[in-house]
């Protein structure tokens, strides 16, 4: 329905990113999917996981990902642990695609979503903060960013040709 939210998974289903045991523990309410995409370690268990509003979509080849993920409303980037000075790539690529980010992973990720207004973060590991933020989450929650803004806020912040300008005027003032 146009009152459902569409969240989106896509990528390696392991350990590290803790896909199976937040469907296992997270209650996704009537008006909430959650769609996954990929393979990995728990990829036969999520297929065999029978919760209501999580399904499990397989895996698609990059060329045929990219449309796909265009039709969901949030983008999820999921990590178990923090890893310092890491920073999952499907911050830039999904938001690029205009998916506001839905981040569970802490650290400078986190950060980054914040600043540059991609989505949301939850506090990594805190599944009591991911269910009350799935709980409240609605289409007017949404508002605050919008497929388009995050789109045009990615290309700027991610801008290569600036970064590495800026990058360069940093190294001629030492």
């Amino acid at each position: 329905s146009s009152e459902e939210i569409r969240i989106v998974y896509a990528g390696l289903l392991g350990l590290a990113q803790g896909i199976l045991g937040i469907c296992q523990r997270i209650k996704f309410s009537e008006n909430i999917s959650f769609h996954i995409y990929g393979g990995g370690p728990d990829a036969e268990k999520l297929k065999s996981l029978q919760k209501e509003n999580v399904f499990y979509h397989g895996e698609l080849e990059r060329d045929l990902l990219h449309p796909e993920l265009r039709k969901y409303d949030i983008a999820f980037v999921p990590l178990t642990k923090r890893i310092f000075g890491s920073v999952p790539s499907k911050i830039f690529e999904y938001t690029r695609l205009g998916l506001p980010i839905l981040y569970y992973a802490g650290g400078e990720g986190g950060e980054i979503v914040e600043r540059e207004k991609l989505g949301w973060v939850v506090p990594v590991n805190n599944a009591e903060a991911l269910q009350n933020f799935l709980d409240n989450l609605s289409k007017e929650k949404m508002a605050k960013f919008p497929k388009d803004s995050v789109q045009k806020n990615s290309a700027v912040a991610f801008d290569f040709q600036k970064q590495f300008e800026a990058f360069i005027a940093s190294i001629e003032k030492i």
